[in-house]
This record gives structure tokens, sequence and C-alpha cells, in this order.
């Protein structure tokens, strides 16, 4: 009986570490890839970086982009945990949960702007098999619509 309770417990841990493998990590410098995005409605930046340290479950993500308005840069933190996450973007506050779906990470939130008006957004973040292409897909509901975005990222 304890043999194949050790046993259990050797392949249970061998199984909680093997599926901790299987998450991709995000770490590293990604630049966007502006032929193969589509920012519809909104239009495109100049250029986009996304520097990103993943330590799981914690995504440190700092962004900055350039476009007609300059540039700017913005630092976010969230956490693959479904616990809740706020940011500011500007004057406006998003309020955010991410989980893991396989291999895929699962951002939902909500962007509160400061008129009233809110915007819903999921947003779907993938690694290619080889690790460096990220593609992102947002998917986005407001009063005025809904829209659907595709951002590909390159790892430098």
């Amino acid at each position: 009986m304890r043999r194949a309770l050790h046993y259990a417990t050797i392949l249970l841990l061998a199984a909680v570490f093997a599926a901790a493998q299987d998450k991709p990590n995000f770490s590293g410098k990604w630049v966007l890839d502006l032929s193969k995005s589509n920012f519809e409605p909104l239009p495109a930046p100049d250029s986009q970086v996304r520097v990103i340290d993943h330590k799981e479950p914690t995504l440190k993500i700092s962004e900055t982009t350039k476009d007609q308005r300059g540039e700017r840069t913005r630092d976010r933190e969230i956490t693959t945990d479904g616990k809740e996450n706020k940011t500011t973007v500007g004057p406006n506050e998003y309020v955010s949960k991410s989980r893991w779906d396989g291999n895929r990470l699962i951002t939902e939130g909500t962007l509160k702007l400061e008129n009233g008006t809110n915007i819903d957004i999921k947003e779907t973040a993938e690694l290619s098999d080889d690790g460096k292409v990220m593609t992102l897909k947002r998917e986005l509901k407001s009063p005025q619509g809904e829209a659907t975005q595709k951002l590909t990222f390159s790892k430098q």
C-alpha cells in the first residue's frame, strides 16, 4: 500500500510539473509587424514595442507606442490566476482578469472611459510553435459597435 501511495505521489508531482511546463513564456522584446496586423476600426500606430517579463503567474508589460500623437509608454502588470488586475490608461481605468486556456492566455476586461462609456475587451495571446511570433486577437465591444483586431509581434 505504501509503495502504491509513493508511486501515485510521484506520478502526481510529475503531472503537475509537466502541466506547468506546457504554459508558454511570453518574456522578451516584441516588435509589432504592421504588415500582418489589423487595427480596424482604429488607426494603426507607426510602431509598437512590448517588453514582457513573464514569471508565472505574473506578467510585467511595458508597451511603447509611436503614432500621430507622439510616443508614450504604458506599464502594467497582470496575473494569470484569474484575479482582478487594475491599470490606468491616461485618465481611464482598465479592470481585467487573465487565465490560461490551454496554451493561450485569455484576458477579459473593461476599459472605463472618463466620459462614462465602457469598452469590453477580450484579448487572446498565443505564441507560435517556435516561440518567435506572438499573436494577439482582440474583440472589442462598445456602445458604438463591435470590432476584432489582430496584432502580430516578432520576438527580437
